[in-house]
């Protein structure tokens, strides 16, 4: 054991050192490493990595799947390789028992979870009551986050954007005028999204006269109460406040509109390839002499089948 964790030590310091990793994930390596260290000695009598062979590696990635995701155990899995790779560089171990290993972990494809028109209707509808409420309450702190967490709820059924690209708008990639948003996608890819709904701009228009003294001040779209830039956490929690007091009985995230979104516009008959570039997703018709998309036309059909246009809320 005094081997085994003299060498995972070794690898911990390389990893922060060296490959400049976070705390955290230095920290979560640690874990996983123990955890490894734990099942030598419990199950094969083990206290030197150097004993460690392919069949081993193979009977611990069963033992992992057992309490495991295919996710996690991929991870902790990938640290292993890592270390082993480090291992044979120092020359501590003369050969990695992955090498030439077939480990072949699947991850089983679960479907999205998605939401019916009639789910977000009840979302969009609950959210609107609960304003009223507060209003009749006198209550204008949470009056005014209200009208603020209504908009965002519009945005993500309205856009699809991700949670990351709705927290990082700015004031100037909001156009009521011309009901268009820039959306600042991954990679610095840009693109503008048209704002189908007179719902989802009135929306808007509230909360930017709500918060105006505070996002003048900004230059950032949606904001906390101190003015800030409002964290995706704080979108999450919100979200599935929401969820909740709609009864719906799903794990519902922001990520959930966009898969909801897109479900319901290929339903509405948008070309699915359309719609994964007004998500701003790569479409998959990029092989050679593949159908040209008719844009102007799926534009057109979207400013008129986009699925909020359907929810009299």
């Amino acid at each position: 054991m005094v081997k085994s964790a003299k060498m995972f030590q070794e690898f911990l310091t390389f990893c922060e050192e060296n490959k400049k990793y976070s705390p955290r994930t230095v920290k979560a390596y640690s874990i996983d490493l123990r955890q490894f260290d734990e099942y030598l000695i419990d199950k094969h009598k083990i206290t030197d990595v150097k004993d460690v062979d392919k069949a081993i590696v193979k009977k611990y990635a069963s033992f992992l799947l057992k309490n495991n995701k295919v996710k996690s155990v991929k991870r902790k899995i990938a640290v292993l390789m890592s270390l082993f790779n480090f291992l044979v560089n120092k020359k501590k171990v003369k050969v990695s028992p992955f090498n030439g290993l077939d480990l072949s972990i699947k991850e089983e494809k679960v479907a999205p979870v998605t939401l019916t028109l009639g789910e977000m209707k009840r979302i969009l509808k609950v959210a609107r009551l609960h304003k009223k409420v507060l209003l009749e309450k006198n209550n204008m702190y949470e009056y005014i986050a209200q009208i603020r967490d209504i908009a965002i709820l519009e945005l993500l059924f309205g856009t699809g954007a991700m949670v990351t690209e709705l927290c990082e708008a700015n004031i100037k990639d909001i156009d009521l005028e011309n009901r268009k948003m820039t959306i600042n996608g991954q990679g610095g890819k840009k693109r503008v999204v048209e704002l189908c709904c007179d719902e989802t701009v009135n929306s808007l228009k509230a909360y930017v006269e709500a918060f105006e003294g505070k996002t003048k001040r900004k230059k950032f779209f949606l904001v906390n109460r101190l003015g800030k830039r409002i964290s995706e956490q704080s979108v999450r929690f919100m979200v599935i406040r929401h969820a909740k007091m709609a009864k719906i009985r799903k794990h519902v995230t922001p990520h959930t509109f966009r898969h909801s979104l897109s479900e319901l516009l290929i339903k509405a008959g948008l070309d699915k390839h359309f719609v994964q570039l007004f998500l701003g997703n790569k479409p998959n018709n990029t092989y050679p002499n593949a159908p040209k998309i008719n844009m102007e036309k799926q534009q057109s059909l979207l400013l008129t089948k986009h699925p909020r246009l359907k929810i009299d809320v």
